[in-house]
């Protein structure tokens, strides 16, 4: 049984991710109106980002909005990759997403 509220829309381009410590460069892997999942590449365990932690996402899409929003962490999944090391998948739910972001998702 699917809990998500919201259609996912699977999409892949640059986003960053911005804590009070970091910034994390890496994909967005899909998105929702209230929702992204994320991959981030890094070779040490990312101390910053847990699951409960509030954070920004910056990101551009191809038809050229920009959106920086908050979000808050709800799961990491660690996964090997072969060529970059370790790299995470962080599902995060986005709070209070912005009306313009919600109209762009619903074009795409």
């Amino acid at each position: 049984m699917d809990k998500r509220r919201f259609e996912r829309k699977r999409l892949k381009f640059n986003a960053d991710i911005i804590t009070d410590n970091n910034f994390y460069s890496g994909s967005m892997i899909d998105l929702s109106e209230g929702g992204l999942c994320q991959t981030v590449h890094a070779k040490e365990v990312i101390g910053d980002l847990v699951p409960g932690k509030m954070v920004a996402v910056r990101f551009q899409f191809s038809s050229g909005e920009k959106f920086c929003m908050y979000c808050e962490i709800k799961r990491i999944d660690e996964k090997a990759d072969v060529l970059e090391g370790k790299k995470y998948d962080l599902g995060m739910e986005i709070i209070d997403p912005l009306p313009e972001y919600k109209k762009t998702i619903k074009k795409l």
